[in-house]
């Protein structure tokens, strides 16, 4: 991160299939979750409570590694 923060919430790949998913590869947020994470109500709704996932905020000067098919 060369400047300010960002925030990644990632889950594990096997668990992509209770995620909401966007599919189209046209779509601008393709592999991206429809459910708002910021939004606690709405993810308990679509059952997010029950799907393992890591929760970081990445800041200046460091780096987020993310495997290969993860």
């Amino acid at each position: 991160m060369l400047k300010g923060a960002k925030r990644y919430v990632l889950a594990p790949p096997w668990a992509c299939k209770g995620l909401s998913i966007i599919k189209d590869k046209a779509h601008p947020s393709y592999r991206h979750s429809l459910t708002d994470w910021t939004n606690v109500a709405e993810a308990e709704a679509d059952g997010f409570a029950e799907t393992p996932g890591i929760d970081t905020i990445v800041h200046e000067g460091e780096v987020l590694y993310i495997p290969s098919f993860w």
